[in-house]
């Protein structure tokens, strides 16, 4: 099967319904095209720089907000974010004829990059406006939750659909990658072990892990909470697929993200729930005793010898030793705070880290995996401040009952965290602004709900919660 050029008829059909979408003003429905778009991002096109579904879903909600100025402008945080970019971007234009780049691709010239930046940054951000016209309800933000598990779980479903072909001694679909060279599958070596990664139709292991890393910690917190998706056993079997495919992808960076979000999760929610902490403690059981040849997609010698916390090991604290000050994220924080200490407070400008670091070449630039690495290098201290704040602002809400007590406020609030917590190693910056931006709607629609004399209806809501919450 040509799968380049199944690629671009994927990204027609998503060009073809965004515009419909737009049209008809079914914003629902673009913002759920929108998270399918990230979901299916293996197939991608290069059209002067590469192409993810995502983001041809994102120029039309960027087109809708700015249709719709007059009220977008009115949302704080969005202004907040608007501005942070007008300062970088003003940075990186100043900055970009310092470099000689005639290899590059056209559109990753340095001259051209912080147009290209601007519009990535900006139409992502566009989310948190957009998400206010997209979901006006509590019964809407119910419902995209529900689509949103049957998006993660179809995705999930080509990740089992790869682990079966495998399974079965056949080749899945290789990871495209336009303007060079496809790699049949993803693999790594483990003591003469040829150990295969799942990454199913979203790109690239990493890339399918952290877009299944939020749904795992939602499936997590709903579960303890008792509000199942579809009925307890579902989500329960969901729970062990979805924490399956992210540990068999063996990404690194999301596996040591898993860990800490486990930590964190815990001490916040379920500090008052001992129950949480069992299927932890049999889970490192099972990771500690279980043959990974069984189950995992192990070829070689010595497979039955192997436990998968070998393997977990090695992909986590034995590789950032092996890595240490050779990676990347390493050598541009040392970069920015030995050589160019000035930039340290507003960042090289967005766009601009890699020709300061010569990260570029003749088939693009390679790219910085750290969500917080870039956003340090691009906005500086400035903008880890502006991310902070963002959750600081979501996060003081729980000391109220209205917002502690809320499921559905907790449930976007536990992926907003998995997803800055992701930032450590991914980039995680449209997680954050898309688990943000509907957690600001859920908010709202508390506020909303409150202001309607819902309040007599629901004991956990008083007066002196709505006034304190404003």
């Amino acid at each position: 099967m040509d799968y380049h050029k199944l690629s671009e008829y994927i990204i027609i059909l998503f060009l073809v319904l965004s515009l419909f979408y737009t049209i008809t003003k079914r914003y629902h429905l673009l913002l759920i095209l929108f998270v399918l778009g990230i979901g299916v991002g293996g197939f991608s096109i290069y059209w002067g720089t590469v192409w993810a579904p995502y983001k041809i879903v994102s120029i039309f909600i960027l087109l809708v907000v700015l249709y719709n100025w007059r009220t977008s402008k009115k949302n704080k945080y969005f202004k907040i974010l608007i501005a942070l970019f007008i300062l970088s971007f003003s940075i990186a234009l100043y900055t970009s004829t310092k470099f000689e780049n005639p290899d590059m691709p056209l559109l990753q010239q340095s001259f051209l990059r912080p147009f290209v930046q601007l519009f990535t940054y900006v139409s992502i951000a566009s989310l948190i406006p957009f998400s206010f016209m997209a979901i006006k309800s509590t019964k809407e933000l119910e419902n995209f939750l529900k689509r949103y598990y049957l998006i993660v779980e179809f995705v999930m479903l080509f990740a089992v659909l790869q682990y079966i072909t495998y399974k079965l001694g056949y080749d899945f679909m290789p990871i495209l990658r336009p303007n060079v060279v496809d790699s049949p599958t993803a693999a790594f070596d483990y003591g003469g072990q040829l150990v295969t990664r799942l990454y199913g139709v979203t790109g690239e292991p990493k890339a399918l892990s952290a877009f299944i890393f939020p749904y795992f910690f939602i499936l997590l917190y709903t579960f303890f909470q008792g509000k199942y998706n579809k009925n307890y056993f579902y989500h329960l079997i969901s729970i062990l697929i979805s924490l399956f495919i992210v540990i068999n992808a063996f990404s690194s960076a999301v596996l040591i993200s898993l860990a800490v979000g486990l930590i964190l999760s815990s001490i916040i929610w379920f500090k008052s729930n001992l129950g949480f902490f069992i299927p932890l403690i049999l889970l490192s059981i099972v990771i500690q005793v279980i043959n990974p040849s069984t189950y995992s997609l192990v070829k070689g010698t010595n497979a039955s010898s192997t436990s998968l916390s070998d393997y977990i090991y090695f992909r986590t604290i034995d590789r950032l030793d092996q890595v240490g000050e050779k990676r990347i994220d390493y050598v541009a924080i040392k970069y920015l705070f030995e050589d160019k200490p000035e930039a340290t407070f507003t960042g090289f400008g967005m766009g601009m880290y890699p020709y300061y670091l010569n990260l570029g070449g003749e088939y693009g630039i390679e790219p910085i995996d750290s969500n917080w690495v870039v956003i340090l290098l691009d906005f500086g201290i400035i903008g880890i401040f502006v991310f902070l704040y963002f959750l600081y602002k979501v996060f003081r809400l729980l000391k109220y009952k209205a917002f502690n007590r809320s499921v559905n406020y907790n449930t976007y609030l536990i992926a907003l965290l998995s997803a800055y917590v992701l930032g450590m190693g991914v980039g995680s910056y449209l997680y954050i602004i898309l688990f943000f931006s509907l957690t600001l709607v859920s908010h709202n629609n508390i506020i909303q709900n409150l202001k309607k004399g819902s309040i007599k209806n629901n004991p956990v809501v008083t007066m002196d919660n709505f006034q304190m919450a404003k």
